[in-house]
């Protein structure tokens, strides 16, 4: 059994401002042992899911995940045999392993774990990055991400979102850098930047690290302007908080709605984007969209 989580950030000497519950990761046989040890002190034991445990005792938090046989569990266990409390390069290479978990309520922690972890020179050992690491990613993001090699027709088709203006149009309307050969008319979106030649929507990576950090910035703000109007402002009349709705957005681009180099630049760059959304405004992207309304055409594709 080995401790894991804040308590053993704590043990490790490293400070965490809030800590609620106790993370282990044990065998089956081990967690039945400790319920049996504790039974009369139980007032809750539920599976969140297929190597999760959830336990009260005494009224204190503890989550217990299962080392099954041939899991990244069991491969921590057999490694780190000797440790009872995780050493600091496993628990930031756990941390990583979940960062771009879709939906978390712990995104913000994990990511604040991370760079405290990171402001106390862990770093994760190369048997964890290299073998270890990517086994536990594809354990963790069991669900698929967009494909960008297709038409934009087939991007947004079936995603379940009620579309009501055109997506790149959206990105106009809310866009802040450059300008067309014709100024007057309205600024250019950042992803026109680095889009990949011929496509509809795939960018290019080695134009998107050519661009300046001030348009790399801008790409994953209007991005996250995008999607916050897309999926909160426009369907329910511009009621939800601006910036509820744009920080549930910007999660949703560091984790779910984009990925590979785009998504880990959003993921470390996440402040720079809040601090860039202060900078602006609260209503910005909110009062840019109205602003720039005659920018807008319907959405012409299958939504449901």
């Amino acid at each position: 059994m080995m401790l894991i989580g804040s308590q053993a950030l704590l043990a490790n000497q490293v400070f965490v401002p809030h800590c609620n519950d106790t993370d282990y990761i044990c065998t089956f046989d081990e967690f039945k042992a400790w319920t049996k040890e504790h039974k009369g002190k139980i007032t809750h034991c539920v599976p969140t899911d297929d190597s999760t445990f959830h336990v009260v005792k005494d009224g204190w938090n503890y989550e217990f995940s299962i080392a099954w046989e041939g899991s990244t569990n069991a491969m921590l266990l057999q490694r780190y045999s000797h440790y009872t409390v995780a050493p600091l390069e496993v628990l930031l290479a756990l941390k990583m392993s979940h960062r771009y978990k879709k939906d978390s309520p712990h995104f913000v922690k994990t990511m604040r774990d991370i760079q405290l972890l990171r402001e106390n020179d862990v770093e994760v050992g190369d048997w964890l990055e290299t073998y270890w690491l990517p086994i536990r990613e594809k354990e963790t993001y069991n669900y698929s991400h967009p494909k960008l090699d297709v038409t934009k027709g087939e991007f947004f088709a079936g995603d379940g979102v009620r579309y009501v203006y055109d997506h790149d149009t959206i990105h106009e309307a809310v866009a802040l850098s450059g300008k067309y050969n014709r100024p007057e008319i309205f600024p250019v979106p950042a992803y026109r930047n680095y889009m990949q030649e011929g496509s509809q929507v795939m960018t290019s990576k080695d134009k998107f690290f050519a661009c300046t950090e001030e348009i790399r910035l801008y790409g994953v703000y209007e991005e996250t302007c995008v999607l916050a109007l897309e999926r909160s402002q426009i369907p329910y009349n511009f009621e939800p908080d601006a910036r509820w709705s744009f920080e549930k957005a910007l999660m949703k681009v560091c984790t779910s709605i984009t990925s590979g180099w785009f998504r880990e630049y959003a993921w470390e760059n996440f402040d720079k984007v809040l601090d860039l959304y202060a900078e602006l405004g609260e209503n910005d992207y909110i009062k840019r969209f109205q602003d720039n309304a005659y920018l807008l055409k319907p959405y012409e594709g299958e939504t449901k």
